[in-house]
This record gives structure tokens, sequence and C-alpha cells, in this order.
């Protein structure tokens, strides 16, 4: 149907939910480091999160099939949206 490979298409779903699982991890160990407040470290690790995955999409886009040029576009969407 599609032409792409079961094993790999089911291998890169794996790859990417570990990669974001490692990124959840490692957020929640610095937002508990940095303190002991249930609220604030939801905010923080939230936030920690948000900007990892933001640092991957941006540094390896082609993890999400899209190029710089493509996020680049998204961004400035975004923003003329809002404003």
């Amino acid at each position: 149907f599609l032409n792409i490979s079961f094993k790999k298409f089911f291998s890169h779903q794996i790859f990417i939910i570990t990669i974001f699982g490692i990124i959840a991890y490692f957020s929640l160990f610095l937002a508990n480091t940095f303190t002991d407040q249930i609220i604030l470290s939801f905010i923080t690790n939230g936030l920690i999160y948000f900007i990892l995955s933001m640092c991957l999409l941006f540094l390896f886009p082609s993890l999400f099939s899209l190029s710089r040029k493509e996020i680049i576009n998204y961004i400035v969407l975004a923003k003329n949206k809002i404003h």
C-alpha cells in the first residue's frame, strides 16, 4: 500500500518512544533535583521536557519527517497567527 517496510516503521516508532521516554525521565530527575514541592516540580518538569523536545525537533527534524525549513515555516505561521 505505502511501500514502507513494517519492520522499519515499527523500529522507528520504538526509537522515538524510547528517546522521548529518556527525555521524560531526565526532565523528571532534574525537576525533582530543583524542588520538593509537587506543583513546582510538575511545572518545572513540563518546561524542561518541552525545551528538550523542541531542541530534539530542531536538531534532528528528520526524526519527524520534517526539514528545518519546514519547521521554521511552521514557527513563522504560528507567530503570524498569534499577532
